[in-house]
């Protein structure tokens, strides 16, 4: 066999097909959890998205705490392989979310968000102190809607 028409016609449509793939990372467009911000202590839903599909099996999403300690956090891909999600569940501190994608052609995106959790007083219940309890169905103003008492 003649080498020039190896090299003429048949190498080029071997080439070909790795010379088309596009190797692109997928970039983080969006993210419920926003660089340094401030969040409530417990549990946190948050959702990355991307701009670009990538494989659902080869995601990792790890929170590192003030103690500089990795906690590998079980994430969901969306459906359209744009999207992750995870839940966290932070404590009082200074924490930083690391994320890494690959692609389905192997290439690696990855990135950081730190953000901060404090303990909001907001977070804990408002309850009325009121020794008249509410009754069935109200809403708000216990004192002025007192519920039956036993005591004559």
């Amino acid at each position: 066999m003649n080498f020039r028409i190896v090299f003429k016609f048949i190498l080029p449509f071997l080439v070909m097909p790795f010379c088309l793939i596009n190797a692109q990372a997928a970039d983080l467009i969006d993210s419920t959890l926003k660089k340094d911000a401030t969040l409530q202590a417990g549990n946190q839903s948050i959702t990355l998205k991307f701009n670009e599909e990538f494989d659902p099996f080869r995601v990792r999403i790890l929170l590192f705490g003030s103690d500089r300690l990795p906690i590998l956090i079980p994430a969901t891909a969306t459906l359209d392989h744009k999207a992750v999600q995870a839940n966290i569940n932070a404590k009082i501190g200074d924490y930083t979310l690391q994320w890494h994608v690959w692609s389905w052609k192997g290439t690696e995106s990855s990135g950081s968000i730190p953000f901060y959790v404090t303990d909001n007083p907001s977070n804990y219940s408002t309850a009325n102190f009121n020794p008249n309890p509410a009754i069935k169905g109200q809403i708000g103003k216990a004192a002025e809607k007192a519920a039956v008492s036993n005591s004559k």
